[in-house]
């Protein structure tokens, strides 16, 4: 949330933040190396629903490997205006080891 110059209205700004199990804080970080710099994790409520009612409706007794996949609809964020707006991480080209980091679409290549 955002709020005016009084404190008094408040704009939601970034939806769905992950909740961290061991504290039950949201997985919200300041950057104090820089200042206005934020990353948050959120998820996908559209796919994490769609996740439950299939594992819901499935007979095929798969259901632990469909909820283990939850954490592939998290993504990290950044904003570099005190949470005014958000931003996905973009993935790098290459990794740490100079391999290419390969996806199917450039533009959806997100970090997490």
């Amino acid at each position: 949330m955002k709020s005016d110059y009084s404190s008094s209205n408040f704009n939601l700004l970034l939806k769905n933040l992950v909740v961290k199990p061991e504290s039950d804080s949201a997985d919200f970080n300041h950057i104090s190396s820089v200042d206005g710099v934020f990353l948050a994790n959120t998820y996908d409520q559209h796919a994490i629903d769609y996740i439950k009612n299939e594992a819901m409706n499935d007979t095929s007794g798969s259901t632990q490997k469909t909820i283990r996949s939850v954490g592939d609809y998290i993504t990290t964020k950044i904003s570099f205006n005190l949470g005014g707006s958000w931003k996905y991480l973009r993935a790098p080209t290459i990794d740490s080891l100079g391999k290419p980091i390969r996806c199917s679409n450039r533009q959806d290549c997100r970090l997490h």
